[in-house]
């Protein structure tokens, strides 16, 4: 090997360990922003939320959720153990406290690995999503909801409906360094699928809330093309139409929307 060969070696392998230890495939801020959010969930475990939660129950709550968790803990089977989780789960679902209602409905789905109960521990942790005004305990739903939807593919791939609220649930909680990612799923979807009724329904919905109502208009009226009879696409064109300054036939809908109720 001559000295200018060596030379070229060594200059490539030099620049190989610079573009691989020096340039990564996320900024710093992205980096930053991964590592808050799984310091979030790593301090707000079930235990930490349990131990919240607890504090603010009257004693006779309190002494029904530790029967339940002896109960659990004492159970001889997974079909008792089920109906526990269940009781648990619907305890803390009528305390608002959807975050553990989730977790215990996640439980359960673990024990069978059934579609249908990962949909429901994911639509738990979604109303969470929706319903909690504290950012972590957001986010903490949103990784637990997006986590049961992907199981619940798992199980059944060709279920549309849970990428619909995969994409949903980060609508509802946009990644900051993603904010358009539930809008991307859902018009990826729209274009895979392009006469699927929910999608449509849930990008009419986000078009109505952005103030899109044009666009919102042409999406109920293609779903009212194939489903003229579809309440929903009916009862959203009130707000839409109204939104776009089409006063008539806001009114017109309303009384369609009013027949249905």
């Amino acid at each position: 090997m001559t000295k200018l060969q060596q030379i070229v070696i060594g200059a490539c392998f030099l620049l190989f360990l610079v573009l691989f230890f020096g340039f990564g495939t996320k900024s710093n801020e992205q980096k930053q922003l991964e590592m808050s959010r799984v310091q979030s969930f790593e301090t707000l475990g079930v235990d930490n939320l349990l131990k919240d939660a607890k504090e603010s129950l009257p004693s006779e709550k309190i002494d029904l959720i530790h029967f339940f968790e002896k109960e659990i803990q004492d159970a001889e089977n997974d079909s008792i153990k089920i109906e526990l989780l269940k009781r648990l789960s619907g305890e803390w679902y009528g305390l608002k406290e959807y975050a553990l209602s989730g977790h215990y409905a996640s439980q359960i789905a673990k024990i069978i690995d059934q579609e249908d109960a990962w949909s429901i521990a994911g639509t738990t942790f979604a109303i969470g999503i929706k319903n909690y005004q504290d950012q972590k305990k957001k986010d903490y739903c949103t990784d637990k909801a997006i986590q049961s939807f992907e199981n619940a593919l798992s199980v059944n791939p060709n279920n549309l409906q849970h990428r619909v609220n995969m994409a949903l649930c980060y609508t509802e909680n946009p990644p900051k360094d993603n904010p358009m990612q539930g809008i991307v799923m859902l018009l990826d979807l729209n274009k895979k699928h392009p006469d699927n009724i929910p999608v449509m329904q849930q990008l009419a919905r986000l078009a109505i809330k952005t103030g899109q109502f044009e666009k919102a208009i042409l999406r109920l009226n293609k779903i009212l093309s194939l489903d003229e009879n579809n309440k929903k696409a009916i009862c959203m064109l009130v707000d839409a139409h109204a939104g776009a300054g089409n006063q008539e036939n806001a009114r017109l809908f309303e009384e369609k929307c009013l027949n249905y109720n």
